[in-house]
C-alpha cells in the first residue's frame, strides 16, 4: 500500500503483505498435515512385530519417543497455520483480516481526499499548483512576482532591467496535525495568478472540513460516543484484567498445581512424623488433612490443563497415585484398628468363659472356641468400607482443625515435645523413614496384649496379630510408592530426573499442546 495518507496518518497505519504472510500460513498447513501423517505412521511401526530383535526392540522405544515428539511439533505447526490461515479473503486468519483492514484504510483515506478531479481532493491542490508555476515560469508562488524596473544616468534615456526571478520550491507537504500553509496574495498578482491560488487555498480548505467530517461521523455513529467516568473506567478496567486473565489462566492454574502439590509433599512428611510422636496426633490429623486437600487442588488444576491441551498426563497420574495411596493407607489404618478391636472383643469373650468355668481341659477349650468365634467378626472387616470411613474423616476440616486448635490451646503440642523438642523431633522422623504406620503400630500393641489375655487360644491371636502385620507392610508399600512417586516428580521439575524418567514421560500420551 503504497501512497500518500495524508490527512489521516504521516505513514501506512496498516503495513503488511497480506499475500506473503497467506502463502506462509498455508505452507504451515502443509507442514503440519505431513507432520501428522508421520506421527500415524511411526506408532505403526513401533507396534510391528516383523523386526523381531534387540536391534528392532532397540528402534521402536526410539520411535515411540519420536513419534511423541513429532505430536508436539505438530500442535504448533497446526495453530500457526490457523493463525495466519491460508488465503487473503474468507476465513479468521491474520493474512485476510490484514487485507480486510488494509482495504478498510483505503476507503477512509479516499473518503476523506475523495478522487481525482473531485472538488476538495488532494489532487486538486496539486493541480491548483502545478498551473501556478506554469503561469508564473516556476515563480515562488510565497514571494511578490518580479516586476521590471528602469535604471539610466541623469539626462540620458531610460531602459527596461531585468530584475531576477525567485523560483519555487517543492509543493509544501501536509503531515497529521500540521496542515499546508496558504498561498498568500499580493497586490500586483495577475488575475489568473489570484483565481489558482485560491483554488489552491480552497482545496486546503475543504480537505481539513473533510477530514474532520470523516472524524465527527466516525465518532457519532460508531456506539461508543466516548463514554467516561467512574463507571466507564470500572468496566475498562474489567475488561483489561479479563483480557490478561484470558491470556494468562493457564499459567497460573499450572503455578497454583505447582504450588499445591509442594504444600501436599510437605505436609505429609510433617503429619507422618507428628503421627509417631505421643500426644501429637490431634496435629497430625490437621497436617493430613492440608495435605490431602492441597493434593487435591493440584489434582484438579492439572487435569483441567490436560483437557484444555496445556498438560500432561503425567502430571495427573502423579496427583492420582498420590491420591490412591493416601486412600489405600487410610483404608488399611482403619482395618488394622477394627482388628486390634476384634482382638480385644476375642480377649473379652475368652476371659469369660474362663473365670465362668473351673479351669479344667474342656473349659480351656470352650474359652478358646469363643474367642476363635468373636474372631470371626474379621471376615466383615472390609477395606473399601474403612477407606471411605477414614478419608471422609480425614476430609472433614471443620473437626480435624477444631480438636487440633483445642489441643494447642490446652497446651498439649509443647507438652508433647518436651524439654528435648528437636530430639523428639528426631526420633518421630526416624520412625517415619520406615514409612510404616503409627495408628497401625498401636492397633499391632493392642492385638499383642489381648493375645497374652488368652494363652490357650494361640492360632486366634497369631491370625490377627498376622492380619494387622500384612497392613503394616502394605502399608509401606502404598506409601513408598506415594513418596517415590512425588519425589522422581519433583527431582524432574527442578532438572534432576532419575535414569529412565524422560523415557518413561515419552511413553505416555501428551495433550495437543504440549
Amino acid at each position: 500500500m503504497s501512497q500518500d495518507w495524508w490527512p489521516l496518518s504521516d505513514a501506512d497505519p496498516v503495513p503488511g503483505d497480506p499475500e506473503t504472510l497467506a502463502a506462509l500460513g498455508k505452507h504451515m498447513a502443509d507442514a503440519a498435515a505431513e507432520i501428522e501423517r508421520m506421527a500415524s505412521t511411526l506408532p505403526r511401526i513401533c507396534a510391528s512385530g516383523t523386526w523381531d530383535s534387540d536391534a528392532g526392540n532397540q528402534f521402536r522405544v526410539r520411535a515411540a519417543s519420536t513419534a511423541a515428539s513429532i505430536g508436539r511439533t505438530h500442535r504448533r505447526f497446526f495453530t500457526v497455520a490457523r493463525a495466519l490461515g491460508r488465503s487473503t479473503y474468507g476465513g479468521s486468519g491474520y493474512a485476510a483480516q490484514l487485507q480486510e483492514h488494509q482495504e478498510k484504510a483505503a476507503a477512509a483515506l479516499a473518503a476523506v481526499n475523495g478522487t481525482a478531479g473531485t472538488s476538495g481532493s488532494e489532487a486538486d491542490r496539486r493541480r491548483a499548483w502545478t498551473q501556478l508555476l506554469d503561469a508564473t515560469g516556476g515563480a515562488d508562488p510565497t514571494r511578490p512576482l518580479a516586476r521590471p524596473g528602469l535604471a539610466g544616468a541623469a539626462g540620458t534615456a531610460l531602459a527596461p532591467t531585468v530584475v531576477p526571478v525567485t523560483l519555487a520550491g517543492p509543493m509544501p507537504l501536509a503531515s497529521p496535525g500540521v496542515i499546508p500553509p496558504y498561498l498568500p496574495a499580493f497586490p500586483d498578482d495577475p488575475a489568473d495568478v489570484t483565481a489558482l491560488k485560491n483554488a489552491y487555498n480552497t482545496a486546503i480548505d475543504e480537505l481539513a472540513a473533510a477530514a474532520a467530517q470523516q472524524i465527527l461521523t466516525a465518532i457519532d455513529n460508531d456506539g461508543l460516543n466516548n463514554p467516561s467516568g467512574f463507571l466507564h473506567w470500572l468496566d475498562s478496567t474489567a475488561d483489561s484484567v479479563r483480557g490478561f486473565a484470558a491470556s494468562h489462566w493457564a499459567q497460573y492454574v499450572s503455578d497454583l498445581a505447582n504450588v499445591a502439590g509442594a504444600i501436599a509433599t510437605v505436609c505429609g512428611v510433617i503429619a507422618m512424623v507428628l503421627a509417631f510422636i505421643p500426644g501429637m496426633q490431634e496435629f497430625a490429623a490437621a497436617f493430613e488433612t492440608m495435605a490431602l486437600l492441597a493434593q487435591a487442588v493440584a489434582f484438579c488444576c492439572h487435569l483441567l490443563l490436560l483437557a484444555t491441551g496445556h498438560g500432561s498426563l503425567l502430571d495427573v497420574a502423579v496427583d492420582a497415585v498420590g491420591l490412591v495411596t493416601f486412600g489405600v493407607g487410610k483404608g488399611l489404618i482403619g482395618g488394622a484398628e477394627a482388628t486390634a478391636e476384634i482382638s480385644e472383643s476375642a480377649s473379652s469373650a475368652y476371659q469369660t468363659i474362663v473365670k465362668a468355668g473351673d479351669e479344667s481341659v474342656g473349659s480351656l477349650i470352650e474359652a478358646g472356641g469363643g474367642a476363635s468365634k468373636a474372631a470371626m467378626d474379621i471376615d466383615g472387616v472390609k477395606l473399601t468400607a474403612k477407606m471411605a470411613e477414614q478419608v471422609k474423616e480425614a476430609a472433614s476440616v471443620r473437626p480435624v482443625f477444631r480438636a487440633a486448635m483445642k489441643a494447642w490451646q490446652d497446651g498439649k503440642f509443647g507438652g508433647a515435645l518436651g524439654k528435648d523438642a528437636l530430639g523428639t523431633l528426631g526420633r518421630g522422623l526416624r520412625s517415619a523413614a520406615g514409612l510404616g504406620s503409627a495408628e497401625i503400630g498401636s492397633a499391632m500393641n493392642k492385638a499383642v496384649e489381648a493375645a497374652d489375655h488368652m494363652p490357650y487360644a494361640k492360632g486366634v491371636a497369631w491370625a490377627l496379630t498376622s492380619r494387622i502385620e500384612s497392613y503394616q507392610s502394605l502399608f509401606r508399600i502404598t506409601q513408598g510408592t506415594g513418596l517415590g512417586t512425588d519425589a522422581a516428580d519433583k527431582l524432574d521439575s527442578a532438572g534432576h530426573p532419575l535414569p529412565g524418567w524422560e523415557d518413561f514421560k515419552s511413553a505416555l500420551p501428551h495433550s495437543a499442546g504440549g
